[in-house]
């Protein structure tokens, strides 16, 4: 089948960090202009996303583009290989808003340059920084913990959660409409693709997880969509001191992480 690739935002997954560390330098002074957005490009197959979210309903399968209100959410976490890898913002490249030619940089090294960007006026001014591998690993630890707390919110949602509804004796726990948070991470995605996307709804036979089967069916992910969630990454509050330029505190990054279904 041929689906014209959407965008899907999650701001379940929205996440924050400050650095605990600084950047030093011998002594240099500068000027500093703002932030900008980039993206973080990560690839997920469709067929692991359609083995991960899947619905349930007992309706007549025409009327769900229309109502999902008689519908249960599964997502099974454990289809998801390398998940938490695959969430950590650091196991990227920035595909836009990159410095100058640097379309090769994960999300430390860009950020390294925005802060000497935002310090001397100029992204190479982050070869004079003495300590690069500390803030490296700063972010990366920092971006470790959000691939975890993502995990954590799908896990919440998981087929094995015994504090959901259910079980289904075929398919686990499971999620409703009672769920409206946007951490109900199935029923999110299913209502964008039902607002997004209708037509891949016109024949759910295509979408059964058993073709014999009728009623329990794959989120209809394609090639080319994506599912993004905002970063927002702030240097330590006493940056500006401790390279004392005369700048105010430096401004936040914010980065679009993007994961495209492959």
């Amino acid at each position: 089948m041929s689906w014209t690739p959407i965008d899907i935002v999650l701001p379940a997954f929205d996440s924050t960090f400050v650095l605990d560390q600084q950047v030093v330098l011998y002594d240099i002074m500068c000027q500093i202009d703002v932030s900008a957005e980039i993206t973080l490009t990560q690839q997920i197959s469709a067929a692991d996303m359609f083995s991960i979210f899947y619905f349930r309903t007992d309706e007549d399968i025409t009327s769900i583009p229309f109502d999902s209100s008689s519908v249960d959410y599964f997502l099974d976490q454990s289809k998801f290989t390398g998940a938490q890898a695959t969430m950590n913002p650091m196991n990227g490249l920035v595909t836009s808003g990159y410095y100058g030619s640097n379309t090769t940089d994960h999300l430390a090294k860009d950020f390294l340059r925005d802060m000497a960007h935002q310090l001397f006026n100029t992204h190479f001014g982050v070869d004079l920084f003495t300590n690069e591998d500390a803030i490296v690993t700063d972010i990366s630890a920092r971006s470790a913990i959000i691939g975890t707390n993502i995990y954590n919110i799908l896990g919440n949602v998981d087929i094995n959660n015994t504090s959901l509804e259910g079980p289904d004796v075929s398919y686990g726990y499971y999620t409703t409409d009672s769920d409206s948070r946007n951490t109900n991470i199935t029923r999110e995605l299913l209502n964008h693709y039902l607002s997004m996307a209708t037509i891949r709804f016109q024949d759910l036979t295509l979408l059964r997880r058993d073709p014999n089967i009728p009623g329990v069916y794959g989120v209809p992910f394609a090639s080319g969509d994506t599912i993004s969630y905002k970063l927002l990454v702030t240097a330590n509050t006493s940056q500006n001191v401790t390279i004392a330029t005369g700048k105010p505190t430096l401004g936040t990054r914010s980065y679009r992480v993007k994961f495209v279904v492959a």
